[in-house]
């Protein structure tokens, strides 16, 4: 059976799909290259672009575009010892402070006063049906038209939550329907706002029940991914599929010389991630 590698890209304004498609391509390449040895891996691969559904004109040029890690630079492995744990710890603190706010304000409340003032794209997901029906149908199409390959799906940003819906949504009228592989990658699933609104719509948070593998990469300096460990947060599905969490570093540095910890190539190439991908082409 073929494989097929899904994307769905995040929040803000993007290029082109056609430019914006092969650098997630070549950020994977450059990953398993670089980490796994394989120079010539090919990779089918198909974008979910919808950033053209809320930005016109969409960007010429992109203000933070594929740049690879120098070839003197390894691109690290990020070790889970003490270190990990109290970053963990401490990115918890302000979901911490979320959850009191929440509570005091109310789960409504916030989560007008977060997504809309905050989170542009994901505040007009949450309040316009007819947005929200047209992304997750954009990729429930493709994932059912290969439904004859096995499927891993790579989600970023508030892709995920977009990614996470579409799933739940082909469980439900589908039992038949299966995804290899869930891939999150700085993914805000387990901001409380964002769960609550999950929960509000599915009255449980869990592992999408045709999902058979769900994992949630992170690096604890990404502000959108403040909490590491969806497994605390998210149930296994029937099927006993649990989140598997892993904490990585995304070494992505700008043309200024920058870093974005939440920048999607970085995510992409990451050893964790090129490992994973190894395994399955």
């Amino acid at each position: 059976m073929s494989h097929i590698i899904i994307g769905i890209h995040g929040l803000a304004n993007k290029p082109p799909k056609e430019q914006h498609e092969p650098d997630w391509v070549t950020a994977i390449q450059e990953g398993l290259a670089r980490n796994c040895l394989l120079p010539d891996a090919r990779v089918h691969f198909d974008l979910i672009f919808w950033a053209h559904l809320k930005y016109n004109p969409l960007l010429t040029t992109d203000p933070e575009p594929y740049l690879p890690t120098p070839v003197n630079q390894p691109i690290a492995k990020y070790r889970d010892g003490w270190l990990s744990m109290a970053r963990a710890y401490v990115s918890d603190i302000p979901g911490d402070m979320i959850t009191k706010a929440r509570e005091w304000l109310g789960v409504s409340s916030l989560t007008d006063l977060v997504l809309s003032k905050k989170l542009t794209d994901l505040g007009a997901y949450y309040r316009e049906p007819d947005y929200r029906k047209t992304l997750r149908d954009l990729l429930k199409k493709v994932i059912t038209d290969n439904q004859s390959k096995r499927i891993t799906l790579i989600a970023h940003s508030m892709g995920s939550i977009i990614a996470y819906d579409a799933l739940r949504e082909l469980g439900r009228d589908n039992v038949t329907m299966r995804v290899d592989n869930f891939i999150t990658i700085g993914s805000p699933l387990g901001i409380p706002t964002v769960a609550a609104a999950i929960h509000k719509e599915w009255n449980t948070l869990r592992t999408p029940s045709i999902v058979r593998r769900w994992l949630n990469f992170a690096d604890p300096r990404d502000p959108v991914a403040i909490d590491t460990h969806l497994r605390n947060d998210y149930d296994a599905n029937d099927q006993g599929v649990e989140v598997e969490d892993d904490v990585i570093l995304n070494n992505y540095v700008n043309v200024q010389g920058q870093p974005n910890y939440h920048k999607i190539y970085g995510y992409l190439r990451c050893p964790e991630m090129s490992e994973m991908l190894r395994g399955i082409l």
